[in-house]
């Protein structure tokens, strides 16, 4: 063998050690004890889905039990996902979602969590970071992404500062400037 004991039953594992034995918990073809994510990896996107709305979507080679990330260039409205405990502020951004009976999303792609935020007249583009995604146990998985996404300018019929989905008068730029209840 690779220690020079006839019969032996060390080998040369992915690292390129002698060793007797080796494991791969994520099984990406990486000996543990030479993975820089020995854990697991996951890659994130942001796919923008509307004026108010985007989905971080996931690709991961082990199941995904909790995130945590920071949005910014919106302001954030709602989040939602398959976990149990998904909750966002929208003061700060920050976005968490795990599941207290420990269910997990599946290793493979899917949507991590869907967002929705204020739409804005002039367009956006939504970040994330402080990423961090965990794996079972609540260890830290690697994280790839996500990269930032242009959010479209919202609807504005009369080109006002207001979206239509927040215009009350979405055709006059005047907005029942008498009061009266009526448009125009």
């Amino acid at each position: 063998d690779c220690a020079g004991i006839p019969a032996g039953d060390h080998f040369v594992d992915s690292c390129g050690d002698c060793v007797l034995e080796s494991s791969d918990f994520d099984g990406d073809g990486l000996a543990d004890q030479c993975d820089e994510t020995p854990y697991g990896d996951v890659e994130l996107s942001i796919s923008v889905t509307g004026e108010g709305s985007a989905d971080v979507n996931y690709s991961s080679n082990v199941d995904v039990f909790g995130y945590q990330f920071a949005v910014s260039g919106v302001t954030l409205t709602g989040a939602s996902g398959d976990f149990d405990a998904v909750s966002f502020s929208a003061a700060t951004g920050m976005v968490l979602g795990f599941d207290f009976t420990g269910a997990s999303l599946s290793a493979g792609e899917g949507t991590l969590v869907s967002l929705t935020f204020v739409p804005s007249v002039d367009g956006a583009t939504i970040s994330a970071g402080d990423v961090v995604v965990t794996g079972a146990g609540g260890s830290d998985l690697g994280v790839t992404g996500p990269a930032d996404a242009d959010v479209a300018a919202c609807a504005n019929n009369d080109s006002d500062d207001l979206c239509n989905v927040a215009d009350d008068c979405a055709d006059d730029a005047e907005n029942d400037a008498d009061d009266d209840g009526i448009c125009g």
